[in-house]
């Protein structure tokens, strides 16, 4: 006599499953009331789209108009990430500047860039990174500062114009020089 027992089990899979292996064990009694243990198992392979896509920047911090930069693009994907691709986001809107992992230029000024990871399953953008040029924030800076100074300055030279027209102290009047000649008379006998 042959009796079969199926038990089945609905999972939904992602991006974390794949790799893992599941393993099925049974014990059933067989001639003489023996029992007999199997076990199967089997990895899952498991095809997803990108994911934990991330850019870097280095250098990071402020970069200075001429220097050059370098964007990195990282994804997981299953099958591979099959093309990279940056965007920059400018006054002018959105710009693809680069189809490849790492982007390496010159830069010429500020702005907001991302990546865009693509394969057969589905694309995933990463967070956006802000490249800051110093040399425009120098620029404002020291623009504030030279007005603040030209305010100052025009205050204190309205101010020494102001005292010195409208003095309240009385002018001294040039003092005369008092020449005094002595004439010593002497007598000779």
């Amino acid at each position: 006599e042959t009796f079969t027992t199926q038990i089945q089990e609905n999972i939904t899979l992602s991006d974390t499953d794949d790799g893992y292996i599941i393993t099925c064990s049974a014990s059933y009694p067989v001639n003489g009331g023996k029992r007999l243990n199997t076990t199967e198992r089997v990895t899952l392979d498991v095809s997803y789209a990108p994911k934990n896509t991330s850019a870097s920047i280095s250098p990071s911090g402020l970069v200075s108009a001429g220097s050059w930069v370098m964007l990195s693009c990282s994804s997981r994907a299953k099958p591979p990430v099959s093309s990279f691709s940056w965007v920059r986001i400018s006054s002018e809107g959105r710009v693809n500047v680069a189809e490849e992992q790492v982007y390496r230029f010159n830069v010429t000024e500020g702005g907001e860039f991302y990546c865009v990871a693509v394969n057969d399953l589905g694309v995933e953008i990463s967070s956006l990174i802000l490249l800051e040029d110093v040399s425009g924030v120098g620029a404002h800076v020291t623009l504030k500062i030279l007005g603040v100074l030209m305010l100052c300055s025009s205050v204190i030279i309205f101010e020494c114009w102001f005292r010195s027209r409208f003095s309240l102290k009385p002018k001294k009047e040039k003092e005369e020089a008092v020449y005094v000649n002595r004439v010593i008379e002497s007598q000779t006998s």
